[in-house]
């Protein structure tokens, strides 16, 4: 096939065209910036100029110069995450229109244009796939994400740990949510003190416990708590997207627990592990205590060596991915590392606790499980290698299209 790829310089991209390109198919590549806030009419004159022109699509991804056709130049379009003006375009045009959604949580995908009938719009998170097809978004699939297996085996064999040693003791790779970015703690202090402290008190319960969703019951956040919530936050949404305002409530304060589990959390192994806790992380963050802030961390390049050469690998899971796998978590065991992570549902679906990783309920077994897989070397090396096994052979970007993504297109 000829697949029109649209390249906003995410991480994943490589990845995926690399095996797109392996399985036989030509991918022409193009970039274009996107004002996600408003209809963005320049952005969709690009997308149907690249549609249409058989060469307007080259490595640079700014070559304009074909001769514009009268029927479209691709079979189909893709993308990672999912762009409601492509949506457009292709709708227009007939022409398929394949996203594969990794942000969470990612208010474009709420565009009404997600009903258009050339999408196919993949969630890797089950539980967000089977809200938007029970609310007749019927456009949605639910698909994990994927690796490059071939590029972590050359990481694997380039940085051996039993013929190097271990350059890392435990690393977390990731980032903390403590910036301006985090709308809770913009707000925080204009809140009512009732309502302050019974949400810190939520908060704080929530971060007790993994793998369950306290935030997301109602009895526990009810209606009337969001409404007063609402009162202090100003939003602003395009009236484009359909927002569930009570979710993104939700989800600011499944973003705040995060912060407040990954704090915890390497600040108790940096006291317990002195100079031996590493954290890569893109942005600034507040010191802690016997953590060492490495900076940040290439997804292609450093981030794999690190997952490879630590003994120990963190993945404390973003709540507002409700049951999905993180793209880091397999990430980690693709490139031979031990995974250590908080309990995901769908992570204990697809891999044996103990066997192909190792998954916490709740932050003293996160503690225990790191001492102790920290002291066997022999335990925590055959479940790194069994998770890696499991990885490549299920989630794989070659198998991954061409058995799911890609299979039907024409």
């Amino acid at each position: 096939m000829r697949i029109l790829y649209f390249d906003w310089n995410e991480f994943t991209g490589p990845d995926c065209r690399e095996a797109m390109t392996r399985l036989g198919h030509t991918v022409g590549i193009w970039r274009h910036l996107w004002n996600c806030r408003s209809v963005d009419e320049e952005f969709s004159y690009r997308t149907e100029q690249a549609l249409f022109c058989r060469n307007a699509a080259g490595e640079s991804g700014r070559d304009y110069g074909g001769v514009r056709e009268t029927a479209p130049q691709w079979d189909v379009v893709f993308s990672f995450n999912f762009y409601p003006a492509i949506s457009e375009v292709c709708e227009r045009s007939g022409v398929p229109y394949i996203s594969w959604t990794f942000d969470s949580p990612y208010l474009p995908v709420t565009s009404k244009t997600n009903r258009n009938r050339v999408n196919t719009i993949y969630l890797f998170d089950r539980a967000l796939a089977e809200k938007m097809r029970a609310e007749g978004i019927d456009t949605v699939r639910y698909l994990p994400l994927a690796v490059n297996s071939r590029r972590m085996r050359e990481v694997r064999e380039r940085f051996t740990p039993a013929d190097n040693g271990y350059a890392h003791e435990i690393s977390f790779v990731g980032g903390l949510y403590a910036d301006k970015n985090n709308f809770y703690n913009a707000i925080a202090g204009d809140l009512p003190v009732f309502l302050r402290s019974y949400l810190e008190d939520v908060l704080h319960l929530q971060t007790g416990v993994y793998g369950r969703d306290l935030i997301g019951d109602p009895l526990v956040v009810t209606d009337e708590m969001l409404e007063d919530l609402r009162a202090h936050i100003r939003f602003e949404v395009p009236d484009v997207y359909a927002i569930d305002y009570d979710e993104l409530l939700r989800d600011m304060l499944r973003t705040q627990a995060t912060e407040m589990d990954r704090f915890s959390l390497l600040e108790a192994l940096g006291r317990e592990h002195p100079a031996r806790m590493d954290l890569y992380t893109r942005w600034d963050s507040p010191a802690l205590p016997g953590v060492r802030n490495c900076g940040y961390a290439s997804y292609l390049e450093k981030m794999p060596q690190v997952f490879r050469t630590s003994r120990v690998n963190l993945n404390i899971t973003l709540r507002t991915i409700r049951t999905g796998m993180p793209l880091r978590a397999l990430d980690v065991m693709a490139a031979g590392g031990f995974l250590l992570s908080t309990r995901q549902q769908e992570l204990d679906e697809y891999f044996e606790n103990g066997r192909d990783l190792a998954l916490a309920g709740d932050p003293e077994e996160m503690l225990f499980l790191a001492d102790w897989f920290f002291e066997h070397d022999a335990e925590r090396e055959k479940i790194a290698e069994r998770g890696c096994a499991r990885v490549c052979e299920q989630f794989d970007y070659e198998k991954v299209l061409r058995e799911q993504v890609l299979k039907g297109i024409n």
